[in-house]
């Protein structure tokens, strides 16, 4: 199909020609077409300049090893995911980096959406065509809140909160852990600023985070991370959900607040897609600034505001 040329083109110089031939094969393909593969900026030239092993790499992330047709693909939240073929860095060869999928008009692989086309059924598989690229990530969640400018409070609050956490549970260490999956609604800066005078700290400079309390700042921390469940002492059952996986009418959602030895039950976070999340205390909604921030280990979405599972 000459609308696919840059992807035959690219899966060739990548060597995953042999594999997308073999009859014996059981593959889904996301699917770029040419005008998908412009929207990211490359092109014929880009690809001939692209090493190959890079070229490997984002492909790998389009392939899963399993058959999926359109109608198989779940509806529910948070977003379902798949192992690609692209290794988790830092993993076993065998653990691969999973990619997110959720049905729905249209349908979302992260938070690419699915071109309304009809899906290609082949002998050894299926292909769904993307609008664009879905890139993997390439920075654990750690990585890409520190290195965001805004978000310089949370990552002092991050500090301070570990000095109350033992070794192995600090939420640096979990954030920076590869094979973690977490929804992270990240309180920009000045969500950090609204909320110091209502603690009576005499100014809103980052350093008045070393005068909260570190019990408090593990509780609101732990608010911030949504998880599909956590039972303890230590047991997490993981999720990464996308904006256009978010519920669209208020719905609770767990925390890890749920291991960090607070009482029980836990109040969840609501969620409402279309107007943000509140936590239990907050009389109002905080919004989400900007959304789909994917990591290797998670998706965190910036927020104007502290969620509060309790009064500070």
């Amino acid at each position: 199909d000459p609308e696919y040329s840059l992807l035959k083109l690219a899966a060739s110089k990548a060597g995953l020609m042999p594999l997308l031939s073999n009859p014996s094969a059981t593959l889904t393909l996301l699917a770029p077409n040419n005008t998908g593969f412009s929207y990211a900026g490359i092109n014929e030239a880009v690809i001939n300049a692209l090493p190959a092993e890079q070229l490997g790499s984002i492909l790998s992330y389009h392939i899963i090893a399993q058959k999926l047709p359109l109608a198989s693909i779940p509806t529910t939240f948070p977003n379902t995911e798949m192992p690609t073929l692209l290794q988790l860095p830092g993993a076993p060869a065998i653990v691969k980096m999973n990619i997110f999928l959720q049905r729905g008009t249209p349908t979302f692989a992260n938070n690419i959406p699915f071109n309304d086309v009809p899906e290609v059924v082949a002998v050894n598989g299926v292909v769904h065509q993307m609008l664009t690229i879905v890139m993997p990530p390439s920075q654990v969640m750690l990585q890409a809140v520190a290195s965001d400018t805004t978000l310089s409070y949370l990552v002092a609050a991050i500090t301070r909160a570990d000095l109350g956490l033992p070794e192995g549970s600090k939420f640096s260490q979990l954030l920076a852990n590869p094979v973690t999956n977490f929804t992270l609604f990240a309180p920009v800066n000045d969500a950090f600023r609204a909320i110091f005078p209502l603690l009576g700290l005499p100014s809103t400079d980052i350093s008045m985070i070393q005068y909260i309390p570190v019990n408090s700042l593990i509780g609101i921390l732990a608010y911030h991370l949504h998880v599909l469940d956590a039972l303890p002492p230590a047991n997490i059952t993981f999720s990464r959900a996308f904006s256009d996986n978010l519920p669209r009418t208020p719905t609770p959602i767990n925390t890890f607040l749920k291991l960090v030895n607070y009482p029980n039950p836990t109040p969840p976070l609501v969620i409402d897609g279309s107007r943000g999340v509140k936590g239990y205390v907050n009389p109002t909604y905080t919004h989400i600034l900007k959304a789909d921030f994917n990591t290797v280990n998670g998706v965190y979405h910036k927020i104007d505001g502290i969620l509060l599972p309790f009064m500070p």
